[in-house]
């Protein structure tokens, strides 16, 4: 990305609208958010601010704790 047009944040809220994570970046970051998932929560909704082209929020995923359970063995 450039130093004009780049991704700024990203974050991710829970389906009650609480933010779980988030991150502000420079143009010179890759544009990526890592977090723990908070107990209980079955479905989030990512969104990122551009300096171009302002706000994007993807359609909201359903966590499938199964799959998150089992990512370990």
């Amino acid at each position: 990305m450039s130093a004009d047009h780049y991704i700024k944040y990203i974050w991710a809220k829970e389906d009650n609208a609480r933010v779980i994570a988030a991150i502000r970046l420079s143009h010179m970051d890759s544009p990526k958010l890592q977090f723990t998932l908070p107990e209980g929560c079955d479905r989030i909704t990512a969104y990122e601010w551009c300096t171009i082209h302002g706000k994007w929020a993807n359609d909201p995923v359903a966590i499938k704790r199964e799959y998150i359970n089992n990512l370990g063995t």
